[in-house]
């Protein structure tokens, strides 16, 4: 795995979504981050941020995530998530990641075959 960063450098910023939080309590986006925070740790990434967008919807027409365009706007260096599924819900959403020249460890967009683990995305070369 690539990142523009090196060693030490390497750093990523953690997204997390959840689209219906009944309690309010951010339960779901606090287990996605700490599963992400740990693939962090074990790939030996930093986080410079954490992106939270929680109760709300990907698909619904009309709805603004702030956060998630407050990190494409960012130019992260990598983007690690629970599951792409939390991420990417739309195919606009999907080319604005790949405009940045995120992709994932795989070299492509993995959407179709991601298990339920934290997913690491970082800059193609």
């Amino acid at each position: 795995m690539q990142h523009r960063g090196s060693g030490q450098d390497a750093e990523c910023d953690i997204y997390v979504r959840i689209s219906q939080d009944v309690t309010g309590e951010e339960q779901g986006v606090q287990r996605q981050e700490e599963r992400c925070r740990a693939l962090c740790a074990q790939l030996g990434l930093k986080v410079r941020h954490v992106w939270v967008d929680n109760d709300l919807s990907a698909t619904k027409k009309n709805v603004i995530r702030p956060d998630f365009e407050a990190m494409l706007q960012s130019r992260p260096q990598a983007i690690v998530c629970w599951h792409t599924d939390r991420l990417i819900r739309v195919t606009r959403d999907l080319e604005r990641v790949i405009e940045l020249g995120v992709t994932s460890t795989r070299s492509r967009p993995d959407t179709w075959t991601c298990p339920r683990r934290p997913v690491e995305l970082s800059p193609a070369r």
